[in-house]
């Protein structure tokens, strides 16, 4: 003879431990997917940065007024004429976050299984390019 209660009790704890699992299978997945992208998502980034600060050293008819050096996994960002003229973005590929000053940016899985750059302090999405767009702003601006 079973009552009710047992089979709903029951049934709901088949149904946590079947979530459980599909979550497990999905973080799983994700961390397949962000350790498969970070390389070329770090590179796409660093290529980003050097190209907005070419872009914005043109506009300023200085050909070095902001240049990107690569160093490992740290790309430094180094602003001419400035008593602070180093700024360090570091790629960490363990946690899959960039780090600069100011800010950190961390790669996300996003619906559809792509990935992208979020803040890590909220929910802002970025490409690689609008990354590179803010990190050498507030460099130029710094100064």
């Amino acid at each position: 003879m079973s009552s009710d209660w047992a089979k709903r009790l029951a049934s709901d704890k088949k149904q946590q431990i079947e979530s459980r699992q599909l979550q497990q299978e999905k973080d799983l997945s994700d961390r397949k997917m962000l350790q498969a992208h970070s390389g070329k998502m770090w590179e796409a980034v660093c290529k980003a940065m050097d190209q907005a600060a070419k872009q914005l050293s043109n506009e300023m008819n200085d050909p070095e007024h902001i240049t990107a050096y690569r160093i490992g996994p740290q790309l430094v960002l180094i602003r001419r004429k400035s008593s602070t003229n180093q700024y360090p973005v570091e790629f960490d590929p363990g946690t899959w976050t960039i780090t600069t000053q100011d800010d950190s940016y961390c790669l996300k899985v996003m619906d559809g299984n792509g990935v992208a750059w979020g803040h890590s302090a909220g929910s802002e999405i970025y490409t690689e390019k609008e990354v590179a767009q803010i990190e050498v702003e507030r460099v130029f601006k710094s100064g």
